[in-house]
């Protein structure tokens, strides 16, 4: 909410803290796969149940969602069309290799029930190879847990900043604090939403419910900028994609929501049903636009107050027409 530079400079302690973490559980499973303990790493029996497989998809992409914050932060960056698909490139790669090699590290030790029993893996992993150290792995994971959130909200308050800022929602929520140039206003909805969201405790349920909506989003914007490929070939573009790859990526989306639909039917009508309340807040906010005259007075001295309270105006068009 004070600066994004502040909340970039958490994210890289976080982030390095963590890797830190992971590599030292890599280096402890190499040598114990060294000692021989490879009994874990055969998964005969365990099925491969396509509707199974889905839902597996939902909690195992959610830890590569960082790939999803990167688009949200485009405009953070001063060259993007350099940038991203480096930055894009090299943390996918990265952090693919890191966490195969992670759970490879953690089957050494565990066994998949263990594994699945367990509410914090990592921590399982230290307390039965890292004897007296094995309070490292709890400070580990507190940190991870931190980066993540606060890159989930530096991230996703740019999304709700932005369409704010094209009219798809309030208009308080589009606007930057004067003194801190950041977008308070969609910081402080973000906020409260996590609030909420924390207080449920099946954290699986939640990445069932929410995934729904987040793959079917995702494909459906794939769609949308292949037909923008099409119809506006000329439109000004700091970097692309190959057209293959987009494809391939929508018609993934598309296939790992149908199948969800019939492996969890219950947390898939649970997200449909988070979906579909948005409706009456967009046809509201957007789409009616005669609104009686003494809800607009009412409506335009709360915006003013709010505006007095958190000091924040719309961002000047100049500064992001060139994305």
């Amino acid at each position: 909410m004070v600066s994004v530079r502040g909340a970039t400079l958490v994210n890289n302690f976080c982030t390095i803290s963590k890797t830190i973490g992971l590599i030292l559980i890599i280096i402890v499973g190499m040598l114990q796969l060294g000692q021989g303990n490879t009994q874990h790493l055969n998964f005969e029996g365990r099925g491969t149940d396509v509707f199974s497989l889905s839902l597996a998809f939902y909690s195992g992409l959610f830890a590569y969602i960082g790939w999803g914050n990167l688009n949200a932060l485009t405009e953070e960056l001063r060259n993007p069309k350099r940038d991203f698909p480096i930055a894009a490139a090299f943390s996918m790669l990265t952090v693919t290799l890191i966490y195969v090699l992670t759970n490879i590290a953690y089957f050494s030790v565990l066994s998949p029930e263990e594994l699945l029993a367990s509410p914090a893996v990592a921590m399982s992993f230290g307390a039965k190879t890292l004897g007296s150290w094995a309070w490292l792995m709890p400070v580990v994971v507190a940190i991870s847990t931190f980066g993540t959130i606060d890159g989930s909200i530096l991230a996703n308050s740019r999304l709700v900043f932005v369409c704010a800022r094209d009219s798809l929602l309030p208009d308080l929520m589009g606007m930057v604090q004067i003194h801190f140039l950041t977008p308070m206003p969609a910081l402080i909805v973000m906020m409260f939403l996590s609030m909420g969201y924390s207080l449920y405790d099946d954290t699986l349920a939640l990445i069932n419910y929410t995934g729904f909506a987040s793959w079917l989003f995702a494909g459906t914007t794939i769609v949308g900028l292949i037909w923008l490929r099409y119809k506006k070939p000329n439109l000004k573009r700091p970097f692309k994609v190959p057209l293959v790859l987009a494809v391939f990526f929508a018609l993934f989306c598309f296939a790992l929501v149908i199948i969800s639909v019939f492996a969890s039917p219950r947390d898939t009508g649970i997200g449909i049903g988070i979906t579909l309340t948005g409706i009456p807040v967009y046809i509201y906010g957007v789409v009616w636009k005669n609104k009686p005259m003494w809800l607009k007075r009412i409506l335009d001295a709360g915006l003013k107050t709010c505006q007095l309270i958190f000091m924040v105006v719309h961002q000047e068009v100049d500064t992001y027409e060139a994305f």
